[in-house]
């Protein structure tokens, strides 16, 4: 390859990485990225799965009503200012559904939370009425484009056990994070006993690690559980992780947050989201799908801007 070639490729791969946006230079940043974000508040590391509390300050639980009816259905999601809930789309049905976001909850059956241990309990969870933004290309699931913004009618109470997760910015943007080891938590992670092959749900919140997944990697399992589909997909607005025997993301954990662990120049390390759960796999090597939360980081800062009035 002549020199010529080699900087006229060295230009072209910087205008890409230079033409992805960078959320920090958005009239709406002030409004996300709180100094508490991405920061938990771990009293005591525990063997096992439980969540304790503090541990993932930013998962919110929906409720998902049919009108004057019994809840139908629960999705998670994560907060990411004092307003704003990022989840998956189709978690959030319309009309005549309704949905709440519950608050500060680890251990469905306790209210407060609290961490036996240290005798330290966590405020008592919330519940929040919300309004719902869909992405503007979204029609269905599983079309992609599966991610939506919830604002919430008042504004969220950050302490140690509810705070935002961060979300990328600068350089972390273009960072290729194959191989990285990314956090999920929730209460649908099912569990498979190697033993006796039965699968279970919990009351308490959970947590795993996920290896991030290479792109070729990452197409395959897109391929294997859309095979039905005939719908194309921009493979870049994806991000997988997992393929773990026995460990798997569950539907009751659509629209969590997938995240990371980044020190970024001299601050200290945060998590930051990478992608909204979309599509869960359930069989061993095929990792579950994210939808990858940079791809859309200028509608996300948008929304967030426009709603607020900025």
């Amino acid at each position: 390859m002549t020199t010529l070639s080699v900087l006229l490729l060295f230009s072209l791969i910087n205008s890409v990485i230079s033409s992805k946006f960078d959320p920090a230079t958005h009239r709406g940043w002030h409004l996300v990225n709180d100094k508490k974000c991405g920061i938990r508040t771990q009293l005591r590391v525990i063997g096992g799965q439980d969540v304790t509390i503090g541990e993932f300050p930013w998962v919110v639980e929906f409720s998902v009503t049919k009108t004057k009816e019994n809840i139908t259905g629960f999705c998670t999601g994560a907060i990411i200012s004092d307003q704003f809930v990022i989840t998956a789309a189709h978690c959030q049905p319309e009309v005549p559904y309704t949905s709440k976001i519950i608050v500060g909850n680890v251990d469905r059956n306790q209210d407060p939370d609290c961490d036996a241990e240290t005798n330290i309990c966590a405020p008592p969870m919330k519940e929040y009425e919300v309004d719902k933004f869909f992405h503007p290309d979204y029609v269905h699931f599983p079309n992609g484009r599966d991610i939506a913004l919830v604002k919430i009618h008042d504004k969220f109470e950050f302490n140690d056990f509810v705070s935002p997760i961060c979300l990328e910015h600068g350089e972390l943007i273009s960072k290729d994070y194959t191989g990285s080891d990314a956090e999920f938590a929730g209460w649908g992670l099912l569990k498979i006993d190697p033993v006796t092959n039965e699968s279970s749900a919990h009351t308490t919140m959970q947590k795993i690690t996920l290896p991030v997944q290479n792109k070729s990697g990452c197409a395959h399992s897109i391929d294997f559980i859309l095979l039905s589909s005939d719908i194309e997909h921009d493979k870049d607005s994806f991000i997988c992780a997992g393929g773990t025997a026995g460990e798997y993301i569950f539907p009751g954990d659509s629209g969590g947050v997938l995240a990371v662990a980044e020190t970024v120049g001299d601050d200290i390390p945060r998590f930051y989201g990478l992608g909204v759960a979309a599509m869960c796999s359930e069989v061993p090597s095929i990792a579950d799908v994210f939808t990858k939360i940079s791809y859309y980081m200028e509608w996300i800062m948008d929304t967030i801007a426009n709603e607020s009035k900025i």
